[in-house]
């Protein structure tokens, strides 16, 4: 074996590509138990969300089989390692158009998202980033491309691969840090009347870090410094293991953090704060007599008439006995007869 690789070199090579492995299946894994949850949770989800998910989990599970393909070979087939990882296998070419095309349907599932919540001045904003989304996936696959037609790695230190490499990374970066910076604008509880706030240090850590594709932005600009720095070397590949997964549960974690209805989501700005409400309620409800229960549900954003339930407790003497009477009617009143003693009102 006086042909190996010495220890540093295969630290250099397969050790990278190794821990962009096992840090890119456990990415895999969230995205398999966040899928879980979605079903589980929202079967009655609109059909088109239900889609991206099913698309977003088939393309991980498909990109996850080809890079442990990868990996097998580079381990077992090339052994003793005379040779680095100094060319890219088709699987690994097809993991990479794969991942490409799964960073592109969250950054156009988040642009859709900011198109539904912005006005017709603000949707600029959600244009910019399909724009350049789509320019990336047309460059990425470009890249996966190039690498099938010459696999050497090295060749993606020329300038023409890489301008394509590196302008494909900074506009999936670019992409990125607007869709966070536009969702933290219009999801803040000041920009929606009556919207429910995050509460919490652990719930804004995994609103602001995950669900609105922060940690997926960092890496990817880690993607692009360590590409643009050195594209012959092989660093740069587990930050694009990576990056993939945490855009894919980004968008699980954001559609999973939803409030339920009738096993539909409801978007956070469709929530209502119950504190808000209830203070406006009580404040109108005061001129009436006895308290009032109030369930509101704010489904689908859609005006509709609030339920006001009051109950009243009345305590008539029959025959000696204590008879308690409930009567509830839908306009809130509740008074089939007259009550001889009102003893409790209960409000909640």
């Amino acid at each position: 074996m006086a042909g190996s690789l010495s220890s540093s070199e295969l630290e250099r090579t397969f050790g990278v590509f190794f821990i962009g492995y096992v840090a890119a299946m456990v990415g895999y894994g969230f995205t398999f138990f966040q899928t879980y949850v979605y079903y589980s949770r929202y079967p009655r989800d609109h059909w088109a969300i239900k889609l991206t998910v099913t698309a977003l989990s088939l393309l991980d599970t498909a990109a996850s089989a080809l890079i442990s393909q990868a990996l097998y070979f580079y381990l077992v087939n090339l052994f003793p390692y005379e040779s680095g990882l100094d060319n890219a296998t088709h699987t690994f070419s097809t993991e990479i158009a794969l991942a490409i095309i799964a960073k592109w349907i969250v950054q156009m599932f988040y642009a859709y998202r900011l198109w539904t919540i912005s006005t017709s001045v603000q949707r600029l904003g959600p244009a910019v980033i399909a724009v350049m989304s789509t320019a990336a996936l047309v460059l990425g696959l470009v890249m996966a491309a190039d690498l099938i037609n010459d696999p050497r790695i090295a060749h993606l230190a020329n300038d023409g691969p890489h301008a394509v490499v590196a302008s494909c990374q900074a506009l999936t970066f670019v992409a990125g840090l607007l869709t966070f910076v536009l969702l933290c604008y219009h999801l803040r509880p000041s920009h929606t009347a009556n919207m429910k706030p995050i509460e919490g240090w652990f719930d804004n850590m995994v609103a602001y870090i995950i669900s609105r594709g922060s940690a997926g932005t960092l890496v990817q600009l880690g993607f692009f410094i360590t590409f643009l720095i050195a594209p012959a070397n092989l660093y740069w590949i587990p930050f694009h293991f990576v990056a993939s997964k945490l855009f894919i549960n980004s968008l699980l974690t954001m559609l999973n953090c939803r409030e339920v209805v009738r096993g539909r989501g409801v978007n956070e700005e469709e929530t209502v704060d119950s504190k808000k409400d209830s203070a406006f309620s009580g404040s109108s409800g005061s001129a009436r007599s006895g308290g009032a229960v109030r369930f509101n549900v704010d489904d689908h954003k859609i005006s509709q008439p609030v339920i006001n339930i009051e109950v009243s407790r009345t305590v008539q003497q029959t025959d000696g006995q204590n008879k308690i009477l409930y009567d509830l009617a839908d306009n809130g009143s509740l008074s089939d007869g007259t009550p001889d003693k009102p003893e409790k009102a209960y409000a909640v």
